[in-house]
Formats: structure tokens, sequence, C-alpha cells
């Protein structure tokens, strides 16, 4: 057998991902949630980045509720309600950042949603962060 070893993931930059859902995990920290995106286009078209968020806090400040809120378009507030769902096949435009000094990558930020909808989150949507 032959193995290549590389390191995990995309190489840090800006690309163009269509967000493909979330997965639930446990870590040596807890119950997380691993949320995915798949590369379009480019060298790596197909590829798989994530980020994994705790979901043990519904503060606007954390994690969850910036990427829940990142999907929608919307700016986090007391009471609302984000179910990301919703926005799964949705294409965004992600920063993919350098995590540790072992040259792994994560998803850093969601800036912007691509595919062309200015809609904004039906609030009255179900789900919650």
């Amino acid at each position: 057998m032959k193995l290549t070893v590389s390191k995990a993931g995309v190489p840090a930059r800006v690309y163009r991902a269509r967000y493909a859902g979330d997965e639930e995990m446990t870590t040596l920290f807890g119950e997380a949630y691993k949320l995915k995106f798949t590369i379009i286009g480019g060298d790596f078209d197909g590829k798989e980045t994530s980020r994994l968020v705790n979901p043990g806090s519904s503060s606007p400040k954390s994690n969850i509720v910036k990427f829940f809120a990142a999907l929608a378009g919307v700016d986090p507030k007391d009471g609302q309600h984000i179910d990301d769902e919703d926005f799964i096949n949705c294409e965004y435009e992600i920063i993919v950042e350098v995590h540790g000094d072992e040259g792994f990558t994560k998803v850093g930020q969601i800036l912007r949603r691509l595919d062309g909808s200015d809609q904004t989150h039906d609030e009255e949507a179900d789900g919650v962060f």
C-alpha cells in the first residue's frame, strides 16, 4: 500500500463555495457541529472544507450564532430563529484560514451570499440557533 501524506484541507484563501449542511459530532471538548462547504471552481473544485462550532452558546458573540447569521445574511438579534437547512446548496464567498501550527485549515468567515438572492431570512421559520 502506498500513502501520500498531506495537510488536511484546502489552502488558505477566499473561495466560492456551496453550503453542504452540518454534521453532529462528539469531540474531545464535547458536542460540536461540523459546518460543511464544497468549493466551486478552480483547482479545488468539489473539495470539502469545514468549520467546527460549539452549539452550547446562543450568545450573539458565539461562533455558531455568527456562522448561522452569516448563512442567513442577517445581524443576529435576541429571539431570532435560523435553521441552517434553509441554506443548504446556497453559494457563498468564504475565507479559509490556517488553524494552529500544524497547517490545517478551516472556514474562518462567510463573507457574503453569491447565488443572487437578496432575500432576507424569514424570522418566523422553524429552527433555532
